[in-house]
């Protein structure tokens, strides 16, 4: 049994390319973490073959919610040696995994987001996340939001302050605890001429 617990979330931006399939390889086997979150994975249906030609099999606990279109897509993983799944809950922007840690019978609620970008869906979209989980023992929730607490977190285009509210207001409602960023100010860049921060 790992005596560190290690969560990886990590919005790839599509699992289509030999180089993010490396990307992945090289930090699950550097990192061996006990849980891996996968956002924007862009793709349908992620297949045994990948996990196995990416090291992805060291994980027994698995569950995907497929790419809409042409955007989304999440993965959860987890080593089944450390949490023991008892239900779930998939959703087109989120998956609840509701479990307990084996080491301490510890429940909790473990939950991959990618939030939309689309300004209008975010209200709706934070009110189902929120009653996915009020009520229930621990949670940890990480992903991407698409949406951010203070104007210092953002570097470009206009702020938009509606939406940095109503996150802030889901933040209070669910008891959630922000953490702050370790390294770097920003998680996310468009990578355009004239770049966005967040």
């Amino acid at each position: 049994m790992k005596d560190k617990l290690a969560i990886i979330s990590w919005n790839v931006r599509s699992l289509g390319k030999r180089e993010k399939h490396k990307a992945v390889q090289r930090l699950v086997s550097s990192t061996y973490p006990s849980f891996l979150w996968l956002q924007e994975t862009k793709a349908e249906k992620i297949q045994r073959s990948f996990m196995r030609r990416n090291g992805l099999n060291i994980f027994q606990g698995v569950i995907e919610s497929p790419t809409i279109g042409s955007s989304g897509g999440l993965l959860c993983c987890w080593d089944d040696n450390v949490f023991e799944m008892e239900n779930h809950n998939i959703n087109r922007r989120f998956i609840v995994v509701v479990g307990k840690f084996r080491l301490n019978q510890f429940r909790s609620v473990l939950i991959n987001v990618y939030g939309p970008s689309v300004e209008e869906e975010k209200e709706s979209f934070l009110k189902n996340l929120v009653c996915s989980f009020l009520d229930r023992m621990s949670v940890c929730v990480g992903g991407g939001f698409n949406v951010y607490l203070c104007e210092d977190e953002k570097v470009g285009r206009a702020q938009n302050r509606f939406s940095m509210r109503i996150f802030s207001q889901f933040i209070q409602a669910s008891g959630l605890i922000n953490l702050p960023l370790n390294e770097g100010r920003f998680t996310w860049c468009n990578n355009q001429d004239d770049p966005t921060f967040c």
